[in-house]
């Protein structure tokens, strides 16, 4: 049979979906997130809808979106799925249901057909719909296992040849036969299990009840359950093991599938500590990777976001809007829509899903594919804002603190990328003093063998400024704004219009800019003590107020051919940037 590939669905008028199109892969889960109560799972429902295509699932009252159902009642009272297929001879189709208040339609190709046309297509496929919440688990484990999990065994009795004379006969048949079923999906047990817990080492055991003679029924011949030192069936186990054991047990009758298996899972962190997490997440990827089943989950859990595949992730956030309808006059409806991020590239996406996601720097999430390094927090503070200002996109900008300190930094996160999918890019950007330049050479890239690592310096407003550091590439006026800021704070003389045009003469055209901020400030103030620029404390301060000068007078401060090329430079090691 030719394989057939889900290759993307739209979704339009379903519950808090509008119109919304996901994208399939065959190879990487599809990865949904965004905040609560907005209809994530509204996604999984709707394929649910189309691959079993049942008029009972359908609630008209329900899956219409509230303000057309009860407001509109116009033409477009209705939903609509179209599902886009591809085969490995690469034939296209496309599959559309509308499901309207009394009738459903179908079309195949943009063409009307009948109920068994799509019957015939769509029960190739088969879907699984896992949901977080509100699911009885033992009843669906019992319910699968019937209906698909002892297919095999059906087939082994098939080819039985001798008659079964007693009902004991088979039962002890039966269980040698169930054998293999059982270390198979122990097998997958095993691995989502293999981790310091009270999970390791246990087994599921498939249970035959004791039966005087065979019937038909085989939802009351056999159980499953975990085998855990009690004999109490799997209600009574925990929902986190119970969770695992119809992991296993869908993937044991996905791979046993003749059918193309499609899983929808509603955020499978549910019940899971956070390292088994992280192994479901791989289990998953790799099940996707090498059986060519495809995926789409909900999430709220980092540990299922693919730093370097975010093509397949999704967020999504919540938009309510008033609707008026002439109808209904006098009275407001609200439309409820989840509305897909539209970042313009994976960077900028990923910053989202962090903060959505409330993640700080920890675990995985230290590094993105592409990242930028900096002496301290001053150069990110200037540096974020100023790429923030050219609106261009925010790299990943991480600290070592110190010039001295950029090896052992390096090599923490070489250590740390060591078991990451991916080879992060880094970009180390140092300060033109004596400090910065001898960290730059003593910087060797090829000695962090799981980083891309490319070294810079500092770009100064003037070429020939000496002992550039980044208050010297940061625009001038928003640098002596700040520092007159401070003065005035302190009672001291600010740094006149004069002074400050005389920075660029050449007599001082190649000093630092603090320094010389504190030679004006020592000759205008000659009856006070000295205050000293340069110092850390002082150049936070000035830091903080450059900033939000630049935020609050965007049009004061404009920035140089020469200042907005570095900063191009920042940003275009990223992949997505390449691009444009």
């Amino acid at each position: 049979m030719t394989k057939l590939w889900l290759k993307s669905f739209r979704i339009k008028r379903y519950r808090s979906l509008k119109d919304v199109t996901i994208q399939f892969s065959k190879d990487c889960p599809v990865i949904i997130c965004g905040e609560n109560n907005i209809g994530k799972t509204n996604i999984l429902r709707a394929l649910n809808l189309f691959f079993n295509f049942d008029k009972d699932i359908f609630n008209p009252a329900e899956d219409i979106p509230y303000h057309i159902y009860h407001g509109s009642r116009g033409a477009s009272t209705n939903v609509e799925l179209e599902a886009f297929f591809s085969d490995s001879d690469e034939k296209h189709t496309k599959i559309k249901l509308r499901f309207g208040i009394d009738e459903v339609r179908y079309f195949i190709n943009g063409e009307k057909v009948n109920e068994d046309d799509i019957k015939k297509y769509l029960g190739q496929f088969k879907y699984f719909f896992v949901q977080s919440s509100n699911i009885n688990i033992p009843e669906l484990l019992s319910s699968m296992l019937e209906n698909e999990g002892l297919l095999p065994l059906d087939k082994k009795r098939k080819k039985q040849t001798e008659s079964l004379e007693a009902l004991d006969l088979f039962i002890e048949k039966s269980k040698i036969a169930v054998e293999s079923i059982e270390d198979d999906i122990n097998d997958y047990f095993a691995k989502f299990t293999d981790f310091d817990g009270f999970l390791k080492g246990k087994k599921i055991k498939i249970n035959f009840a004791e039966y005087e003679r065979l019937r038909d029924a085989l939802k009351n011949i056999v159980s499953i359950t975990l085998q855990d030192g009690n004999t109490n069936g799997i209600v009574s186990k925990g929902s986190g093991a119970q969770r695992i054991v119809l992991l296993s047990l869908i993937q044991y009758i996905a791979n046993k599938s003749d059918k193309q298996v499609l899983w929808g899972i509603d955020e499978p962190e549910a019940f899971l500590q956070p390292k088994l997490q992280k192994k479901v997440k791989c289990i998953l990827k790799d099940i996707a990777k090498k059986t060519s089943q495809q995926i789409i989950l909900t999430s709220h859990s980092p540990h299922f976001i693919d730093l370097n595949q975010l093509d397949n992730t999704y967020l999504f956030t919540g938009k309510l809007e008033p609707k008026e309808f002439a109808r209904k006059p006098g009275e407001v409806f609200f439309e409820m829509s989840a509305i897909p991020d539209d970042s313009r590239n994976g960077t900028e996406k990923l910053i989202k899903i962090k903060e959505h996601l409330g993640v700080d720097n920890s675990d995985s999430w230290v590094l993105f594919p592409y990242n930028v390094l900096v002496e301290g927090e001053t150069d990110k503070k200037y540096l974020e804002t100023l790429i923030k200002k050219m609106d261009y996109v925010l790299p990943n900008i991480l600290p070592f603190n110190g010039a001295t300190k950029v090896n052992g930094y390096l090599q923490y996160l070489n250590l740390f990328s060591d078991e990451l999918p991916f080879k992060p890019e880094i970009m180390v950007v140092f300060d033109k003093d004596e400090a910065g330049k001898s960290a730059y050479n003593s910087l060797n890239p090829s000695k962090y063998k799981n980083l891309t690592i490319t070294k810079l310096y500092i770009e100064s407003v003037y070429e020939d400024v000496e002992n550039g550091q980044i208050e010297d590439f940061v625009p001038q006026d928003a640098v002596f704004d700040a520092v007159n800021l401070v003065l005035r704070k302190e009672k001291y003389k600010k740094i006149s219009k004069v002074q400050r045009q005389n920075k660029n003469k050449e007599t001082y055209k190649k000093h630092n800019i603090l320094k010389y901020c504190e030679e004006i400030s020592r000759s205008n103030n000659i009856d006070k003590e000295e205050i000293h620029l340069c110092e850390e404390g002082r150049k936070r301060q000035i830091c903080q107020k450059a900033c939000e000068l630049m935020d609050e007078r965007e049009e004061s401060y404009q920035l140089s051919e020469r200042q907005t090329s570095f900063l191009k430079q920042l940003t275009s090691c990223d992949k997505d940037k390449r691009k444009d």
